[in-house]
């Protein structure tokens, strides 16, 4: 069953999903999905409305953020809520452990 499963993601991943065994995929190939996915608007704009709700900004601020964040909520809404680039907030996100609560 599980092989079958991961068969089934290899292929929705790989276009030619015969040309690898399950588990020799080469190296250039395997590729983490956020780089083989872009991401959709509408999930872009839901991020957007979340750091709209939970830094006070607005939508321009809160998409720039975003942008700058490479795409990661956590790091945007740092970003907002202290004044901090992009290195210093997940530099202070790993510091507590991922943790927004320990944050604020």
């Amino acid at each position: 069953m599980a092989k079958r499963f991961s068969s089934t993601v290899i292929a929705t991943i790989n276009p030619k999903p015969s040309a690898y065994k399950l588990g020799e995929m080469a190296p250039a190939k395997a590729r983490p999905m956020a780089a083989l996915v872009k991401k959709p608007a509408i999930m872009v704009e839901r991020a957007c409305g979340i750091l709209m709700e939970l830094a006070s900004v607005d939508h321009k601020t809160a998409a720039r953020a975003l942008r700058d964040s490479r795409n990661d909520v956590k790091v945007a809404l740092v970003m907002l809520r202290r004044g901090l680039d992009r290195a210093a907030a997940e530099k202070l996100l790993r510091r507590h452990g991922d943790h927004l609560r320990e944050i604020d």
